[in-house]
């Protein structure tokens, strides 16, 4: 387990520039992001660029666990598996209570 300063923010660890993906995205398409980012998840944002929600390698295994979901794969996209609404917190707001909020 890390631990963590009173004084450490956000913003001291935040990506300032994040991978998205669009909410109308096809899911292998978004598997394939994933994949090739070496990343376990991404914000999802809508046509003008709001975030709408958060999707993940977790949400994607969920599709292939279920055959009725797996049937669909080629025509789901990321708004049809996203978690949301994505929790956020301002940049400024303190490591430790983002922590605890993730949690």
């Amino acid at each position: 387990m890390t631990t963590t300063t009173t004084r450490e923010l956000v913003r001291d660890l935040m990506t300032a520039d994040p991978i998205v993906v669009r909410d109308d995205l096809p899911l292998p398409e978004v598997a394939e992001t994933l994949e090739r980012r070496d990343v376990s998840g991404v914000p999802v944002v809508d046509a003008a660029g709001e975030l709408v929600g958060v999707i993940s390698r977790t949400d994607l295994a969920r599709v292939r666990g279920t055959d009725e979901l797996w049937a669909r794969w080629p025509g789901l996209m990321a708004r049809h598996m996203m978690t949301q609404p994505a929790i956020t917190v301002a940049a400024d707001t303190p490591l430790a209570d983002a922590i605890r909020r993730m949690e």
